[in-house]
């Protein structure tokens, strides 16, 4: 029985690696593997971005795949199509399916790719796609385009916390990528002024953390606004939902939150752990 799509193969001719790296690193932004001795030496390069994995082999006397092809999820799918048009490949709009937001494109070796909408897959759950919610004076917005987020910025707002200020960078980067992200922006200069994500299975559980607004912009309700926008999204709607607060009991009453008892495991390592019996937020 099978339980799991391990790879895909897509081919190209020989002596095209160079090319290979440019569509799928540079342009898809996945991480390219290193393939097992045995194999190095037939050519080609395999790529992977979390649990999707591209294996491109050389194919003697190659033919581009014309109908055939692979289809990937991807978050901001018109930033992806700006960039592929500028790198010269082709952008093939599809309407077909109403509702989902989809384009063909070609790789370096004119072999057909299929990018969707990340939510718009046929095997997600649609309400994962990502959202924006304007501000009630339109200033600012809230999106979960992860597109959109300034990493550095997001580390600066928690490295300003009581809760994260020594994360480092990398567990920062690590932690969004399956995480459900809420960026706070201004509408005129697309600036980023805040970060929430929420960790959950989608269904029954999730967490709320990491709830941070510049410093030069609160006393504006863009707090509120955070919360409030993250709160109606639809999975974070249909899930019971958790969070960790020092201070801030009174303004997660306001959206339904309430004190209760709960039991956790610190990480190993943290000070929590070194001293059991002690809380530390």
């Amino acid at each position: 029985m099978i339980t799991r799509l391990d790879h895909i193969q897509v081919a190209m001719p020989k002596g095209g690696e160079e090319r290979a790296r440019a569509f799928f690193a540079g342009l898809l932004g996945m991480e390219e593997e290193a393939k097992p001795s045995p194999l190095a030496g037939r050519g080609g390069c395999w790529f992977r971005h979390g649990d999707v994995i591209v294996h491109v082999g050389v194919e003697k006397d190659f033919t581009p795949q014309g109908k055939a092809h692979p289809a990937f999820c991807v978050r901001g799918i018109d930033l992806m199509a700006a960039r592929l048009a500028s790198g010269g490949h082709p952008v093939e709009w599809d309407e077909s399916l109403p509702g989902r937001q989809r384009l063909y494109t070609a790789d370096p070796f004119g072999n057909r790719v299929e990018l969707m909408r990340d939510g718009d897959g046929f095997g997600q759950d649609g309400a994962l796609r990502d959202t924006e919610t304007s501000s009630p004076d339109g200033l600012h917005f809230v999106s979960t385009a992860k597109a959109l987020l300034d990493l550095d910025v997001v580390c600066a707002l928690l490295a300003a916390s009581y809760w994260a200020k020594d994360r480092p960078r990398t567990v920062v980067e690590a932690s969004i990528g399956p995480s459900l992200c809420f960026g706070l922006y201004e509408r005129a200069s697309g600036r980023q002024v805040g970060f929430s994500r929420i960790v959950t299975d989608s269904w029954t559980f999730s967490w709320l953390c990491d709830v941070a607004v510049n410093e030069t912009e609160r006393g504006k309700g863009l707090g509120k606004f955070l919360i409030a926008s993250v709160m109606a999204h639809p999975v974070v709607a249909r899930t019971r939902v958790v969070l960790g607060t020092r201070d801030a009991h009174g303004l997660y009453a306001k959206y339904g939150f309430v004190r209760h008892e709960l039991m956790r495991r610190p990480q190993p390592g943290s000070p929590q752990a070194q001293a059991p019996g002690t809380f530390i937020p």
